[in-house]
């Protein structure tokens, strides 16, 4: 629950200095759907403006007195370190880049057509989030973290999501020949969950 203050002083002060940003990862499953028990706090960012923001983020939440440290420095994901008050938040910034093609930037699409909009801010749609996870190399990984999380939300009557929902976004992005055998997979294990 502290931490729930932290992050939310975050996103405020992020919304506030207008950054271009969509949350993903568990806070936006969390937002749309149920806890799950997340972490840390991913946020994508435009391309255009990762770079600086990288160097300007910190900044902007040290102006809130929110301690923040870049700790690690990639061309895809980055990492801020903040804390505050005694709570703290591993802030993983991640570039839009990485899953947009030449013709569209993958921010701009999730905004208009994978995110829901709450004070301000928007945070991905589930089927998005699981998106992003099977789009990435270690995409065996998150499976059982998509399991987890479909098998709470079902039990509790929360969401139903159509897997045929990541294929439309791997046919908009030419991702298909990609993530239709991941998801697959991720199909195969679901039926498999569904008879224990």
């Amino acid at each position: 629950m502290e931490q729930e203050l932290l992050v939310q002083k975050i996103l405020k002060t992020l919304r506030d200095n207008h950054v271009d940003f969509v949350v993903v990862g568990g806070y936006a499953w969390e937002h749309n759907v149920m806890p799950v028990g997340t972490i840390d706090l991913d946020i994508m960012i435009l391309s255009r403006d990762y770079d600086d923001m990288l160097n300007q983020m910190p900044l902007m939440l040290r102006q809130k007195n929110i301690f923040a440290e870049l700790v690690q420095r990639d061309p895809i994901m980055s990492l801020i370190r903040t804390s505050y008050g005694g709570m703290s938040v591993e802030l993983e910034l991640i570039n839009s880049k990485y899953y947009s093609t030449s013709n569209k930037d993958f921010l701009v699409y999730t905004k208009q057509y994978r995110s829901n909009l709450a004070n301000g801010i928007y945070y991905a749609k589930p089927e998005l989030i699981w998106y992003m996870r099977l789009y990435l190399p270690d995409w065996e990984v998150y499976i059982i973290k998509c399991l987890r999380e479909l098998v709470l939300a079902y039990q509790y009557r929360r969401f139903r999501i159509k897997l045929s929902d990541i294929i439309e976004i791997s046919e908009v992005f030419g991702t298909q020949q990609m993530i239709k055998p991941r998801v697959k997979v991720l199909m195969k294990y679901l039926r498999i969950r569904r008879f224990r």
